[in-house]
Parts: structure tokens; C-alpha cells; sequence
């Protein structure tokens, strides 16, 4: 999940979820509240901009606007993206993905506090 709104260079990445199985067909609502065991057998956390795994959920500064919370699902001519790890960023995701991208697809939920 990426807020590309934030005032961070590059936005803010508030979830990255690496190697979910094609066979998976969801994560278990408290895949990203600490509880990764219930993720499909492969799947790994990647660190996000809080400096960890785990979902970080929105929290726009007050008065910054609507910001854009993008979820985007990759599908990959691998089933373990090489060179990926719970150390893999955002950003270093993005670069790992374009030697093997098929498709995507984007899911955006926007979010504001007055």
C-alpha cells in the first residue's frame, strides 16, 4: 500500500507484501496486524516506510488533503521474485518488479482529515 501524497520523497509505503502464491486467492484479515503466520505458505513482509514489516494503516497530517492509498497486485513470470527479502523496500520493490511484471492490477481508497 503506497501513499504517493505524502510529503516523503516517494511517497509513503505503508505495506509491501512480497511472493504470494498464484494459488492464493487472499490474505486473512490479520495478515498485516502482526500475525503473518496465517499469509500462504511463501509470502513475505517487506519493510515499509515506518522502518518495519507490518501494515501501517492511513494517517494523513490534518489538514494535508485527500491522500491516495494505492493497493496494486503484481503478477510475475516468477513464483519467488529474485533478490527479495523482508529487508525489500518500496522503492526497491518497484525495481525488482520490472524485469518480470505480466500485470497489475490497482485498487485506490482515498482518505483525508480535515
Amino acid at each position: 500500500m503506497h501513499d504517493p501524497d505524502a510529503k516523503a520523497p516517494g511517497g509513503w509505503w505503508h505495506w509491501v507484501v512480497l511472493n504470494i502464491p498464484a494459488s492464493a486467492d487472499g490474505l486473512k484479515a490479520a495478515a498485516g496486524g502482526g500475525d503473518f503466520s496465517t499469509a500462504p505458505t511463501g509470502t513475505v513482509e517487506g519493510t515499509t516506510s515506518f522502518g518495519k514489516p507490518g501494515y501501517g494503516g492511513p494517517c494523513p497530517p490534518v489538514g494535508s488533503g485527500v491522500h491516495h492509498y494505492i493497493f496494486t497486485l503484481y503478477a510475475l513470470d516468477v513464483a519467488q521474485l529474485p533478490g527479495a527479502s523482508k529487508a525489500t523496500t518500496g522503492p526497491a520493490l518497484t525495481e525488482l518488479l520490472s524485469k518480470h511484471l505480466l500485470g497489475e492490477a490497482t485498487l485506490v481508497g482515498l482518505f483525508s482529515r480535515p
